[in-house]
């Protein structure tokens, strides 16, 4: 052990507007300092969200511009790539880790004696098969936040083709490792909308989607009708870090008699586990977050580019690991939810209990440990 190599990594956490990017950062610093792969760890992102409760050795740093901002100027992203690679300069990482979007600078090599890793999440194929050559091309390896076995429901055999290789691995979800207690129910059905933030229009540049606050408008309307037909129900609702102020203060002024609405959690675990029955869209951390820890769940999809919940909400309904419902709207939801009983959940709960999720932090250990180029 003393002659092992500590190294300094960087995670370059860009162009997402949830916080799906940042916690994979998060959780995969745990796994390395944990082993004692790195001395040293920072973690940059365009989004508006700071983490709390970081790890010893891990450093946040908010860039100067945020998505949104980029999105309506994309001239900014330059002078944004500008400032990381100053950072770069400084910080001088041995290995480099992008999650989202690869930044010029790598497309073009200009990080040559960096070890890079790209982390892959599940987009639409066809965003997927555009960029593989890409990926390709420009780093050392590929990290693959999923099992092959979910790849193979999601694509067709020849996109899973170009994956084997030795560039991409498949290390299965990677998600936080929490302790977790039989709670006391304290609700029978919590909702959460994931990080919340504003997806962007790509019709319409500069402009953006308000589908968090929609979804979470006709939650609250269905709760508020479930709540007048039995008023013993215990309802809550949990807006993501990134969910406009403004809008949870109207929601909490206008149904907060009803339901509990909360703003934000830096353990959402916490709340998860003290719900009966979880709704949740079929954001990448809570999906997987409700299967590793057995919570049954209702799942919607949100409409983002490039990343298809759709897939994702197909693969939780063939491995009955909970309800997915395409169209989210207050018919549906109220029809989903007044056709629960305790059968239909118990056998959701034996699937979940039943349900192998394939995390594997050997391999992620694996990538790691090798260090610089």
């Amino acid at each position: 052990m003393d002659n092992k190599k500590y190294f300094r990594v960087m995670f370059h956490c860009v162009n997402g507007t949830g916080l799906g990017h940042i916690t994979r950062a998060i959780n995969i610093s745990k796994i390395i300092l944990k082993n004692k792969i790195a001395s040293e760890i920072l973690i940059e992102s365009d989004g508006k969200y700071t983490p709390k409760n970081l790890p010893r050795k891990v450093n946040f740093l908010t860039l100067k511009y945020t998505n949104h901002q980029m999105y309506k100027n994309p001239k900014l992203r330059i002078k944004q790539e500008q400032i990381v690679k100053k950072i770069i300069t400084d910080f001088k990482p041995d290995i480099f880790v992008v999650d989202n979007e690869t930044p010029i600078f790598i497309k073009n090599n200009k990080l040559p004696n960096v070890r890079k890793i790209f982390v892959l999440r599940s987009v639409e194929e066809e965003f997927l098969s555009n960029n593989l050559n890409l990926l390709k091309r420009s780093y050392d390896k590929i990290i693959i936040p999923h099992t092959k076995k979910e790849f193979n429901f999601l694509y067709s055999r020849k996109t899973i083709k170009k994956l084997e290789q030795d560039k991409f691995i498949f290390v299965g979800p990677i998600i936080r490792q929490e302790k977790t207690k039989n709670v006391k129910k304290k609700y029978d059905f919590i909702a959460t909308i994931g990080g919340g933030g504003l997806h962007h229009n790509p019709k319409k540049p500069g402009t953006f989607f308000k589908t968090s606050e929609e979804n979470l408008k006709i939650i609250c309307e269905t709760f508020r009708k479930l709540k007048r037909e039995n008023a013993k129900l215990r309802l809550g609702v949990l807006c993501g870090q990134n969910f406009p102020v403004k809008s949870f203060k109207e929601l909490k002024k206008k149904f907060g008699e009803e339901i509990n609405i909360i703003y934000a959690s830096e353990s959402p675990l916490n709340i998860y586990k003290k719900t009966k029955v979880l709704i949740s869209q079929l954001g990448y951390n809570t999906t997987f977050e409700a299967i590793k820890y057995k919570i049954p769940s209702i799942f919607f999809m949100k409409k983002s580019i490039p990343e298809s919940q759709f897939l994702r909400g197909k693969w939780v309904e063939k491995n009955n690991l909970g309800i997915f419902i395409p169209n989210l709207s207050q018919k549906n939801l109220f029809k989903e939810i007044r056709n629960l009983d305790y059968l239909k959940i118990n056998k959701i709960k034996n699937n979940l209990r039943r349900f192998n999720l394939g995390e594997n932090s050997k391999k992620i250990l694996r990538v790691f440990e090798n260090g610089k180029k």
